[in-house]
């Protein structure tokens, strides 16, 4: 399995407090584990804002991935 972890560029908050750090999951992973035949298995989760989610997942779909969940902290 390979992991890949990238850290957001700008940080998160609430309030004017910072919210969440990349070790404690304030980053997006993004995993990936060999099936054979040159395919994988793929995971992955995105930190975002809420105005950022409508286009990421618009992104995802016209390049054939599927989003499995959304979940918000609010």
């Amino acid at each position: 399995m390979y992991q890949f972890n990238v850290p957001r560029r700008d940080p998160i908050t609430e309030e004017g407090m910072t919210v969440g750090m990349p070790a404690m999951g304030g980053a997006t992973g993004i995993n990936f584990q060999p099936t054979g035949g040159g395919k994988a298995a793929i995971t992955g989760d995105f930190v975002m804002i809420g105005s950022e989610v409508n286009d990421v997942v618009r992104t995802l779909r016209v390049n054939n991935i599927d989003v499995t969940a959304i979940h918000s902290l609010c």
